[in-house]
């Protein structure tokens, strides 16, 4: 404590010693072994970078006494954890990433999505309905139902097959379909965010999966960018969800646009979006280039991305190949 005189006019950094708290920010930032610069080499790698899942740091296991069983892949990690994406040096296992639509509960654990599925009868008939509630689940309350995969034979929200592939309590069996209790949202909810960008990553080999994933993270965007020939669609959600596009607020009129600017019409009132190029923390520039001539003078409606990249060509060549291309 410090003594003041009482014609002195009292400060903050008179009443309060502030060096404890500098102390403690300082030490969580600059000396915590999972403090990190945020990776922003593209949206991918940012996004997963804040995704990134790690059982080292303080009160964690150090890399030198993690056990295999420890690096393996486990059925608690189903549509929780991706089994693809996973550094290839010795961190490998011990550093993981979320997967698509997992969450974290208030009490830190990981649930994963399922739809409930129930039992409809029609006269002497039960069909299995997949019902639009959505339950969230922990590993440990998971083993206690019998879940089946969003690949299965359907006619509409119903279940077709009598007998289908189940998860109950940690392994993988063939059940009766009456006592099917939840089902998977979607497929690729097993995977992660890298993963889910590989096309046609059932028929990929897990080690080029693997790398696949890592060199996605690491590639830099192009000042024209094409928009790919082949796409699983999630493309676009890993460039909105990071702020890499620039999206109206609102409804309106698009008023004019050139290379700057993008001026938008609102009731009378104008508004103006920069175009700016932007550069993030590793020095990678961000380009971003309005398409005038589809935008100019027609309404949109919100959330809707005012750029997109230089794809003119390859519509055209796609266009073109439509019969031989063997997509």
């Amino acid at each position: 404590m410090s003594l003041v005189r009482p014609e002195e006019v009292v400060t903050p950094s008179m009443l309060v010693n502030a060096r404890p708290i500098i102390a403690a920010i300082s030490e969580f930032f600059r000396r915590n072994r999972l403090s990190s610069i945020l990776d922003q080499v593209n949206p991918l790698a940012e996004i997963d970078n804040l995704r990134r899942l790690s059982v080292m740091g303080t009160g964690g296991v150090s890399r030198e006494r993690a056990s295999f069983s420890m690096r393996d892949i486990h059925t608690s990690q189903y549509s929780r954890i991706c089994p693809i994406r996973s550094p290839e040096g010795q961190n490998i296992g011990l550093v993981t990433y979320l997967t698509l639509y997992a969450r974290i509960n208030p009490y830190g654990f990981l649930e994963a999505p399922f739809f409930k599925v129930v039992a409809e009868k029609k006269g002497n008939k039960t069909r299995m309905k997949v019902t639009d509630e959505i339950v969230y689940l922990t590993a440990d309350d998971e083993e206690d139902y019998f879940i089946t995969h969003a690949d299965v034979s359907r006619d509409g929200i119903y279940l077709v097959d009598n007998w289908l592939p189940a998860r109950h309590r940690g392994k993988f069996i063939e059940v009766d379909a009456e006592k099917i209790q939840l089902i998977d949202i979607i497929p690729r909810q097993v995977v992660g965010t890298s993963a889910s960008l590989i096309p046609f990553l059932q028929h990929d080999d897990g080690t080029r999966a693997l790398m696949g994933t890592h060199m996605q993270c690491q590639a830099v965007p192009l000042v024209k960018p094409e928009k790919p020939l082949v796409g699983t669609g999630m493309e676009s959600l890993v460039a909105q969800s990071m702020g890499w596009v620039v999206k109206s607020p609102v409804n309106g009129l698009i008023a004019s646009a050139d290379a700057d600017h993008i001026t938008i019409e609102v009731t009378n009132k104008k508004d103006r979006e920069s175009l700016e190029e932007k550069r993030y923390g590793v020095g990678v520039p961000a380009y971003t280039r309005p398409e005038i001539l589809n935008w100019q003078g027609k309404k949109y409606s919100v959330p809707k991305i005012l750029l997109s990249g230089n794809h003119k060509k390859v519509e055209a060549w796609r266009e073109r190949h439509k019969r031989r291309a063997p997509l």
